[in-house]
């Protein structure tokens, strides 16, 4: 879950802080964010790890693009055949919130 208050971005959930991390540099699949996820969240169903990028994608903290490179105004409707990638919102929300899951 992600909080806004007042237009600031505040915590997120430890799942979704997860889900960005494992796309911290590049565009990623399902593939390689769960095992991230994973290791550093602790283990979850995909139905999660997907419902997380749907919610940040709704928000615009994250970009979504199919296999063929073509990139997705909705989220897409075959989640684990695309690729993710977090956007400039993303990355401010991720690192706002590196102090609070830094061990």
């Amino acid at each position: 879950m992600i909080t806004v208050t007042h237009g600031q971005l505040m915590r997120v959930d430890s799942l979704t802080f997860f889900v960005l991390n494992a796309m911290a540099d590049d565009w990623e699949s399902i593939l390689q964010i769960e095992p991230q996820v994973h290791e550093y969240h602790g283990v979850v169903e995909r139905k999660l790890i997907l419902q997380a990028l749907r919610r940040l994608h709704d928000v615009g903290h994250v970009l979504a693009m199919d296999q063929d490179g073509f990139g997705l105004s909705e989220f897409p409707g075959s989640p684990e055949a695309a690729w993710y990638r977090m956007t400039d919102s993303g990355r401010a929300l991720f690192e706002a919130n590196i102090p609070c899951f830094d061990k």
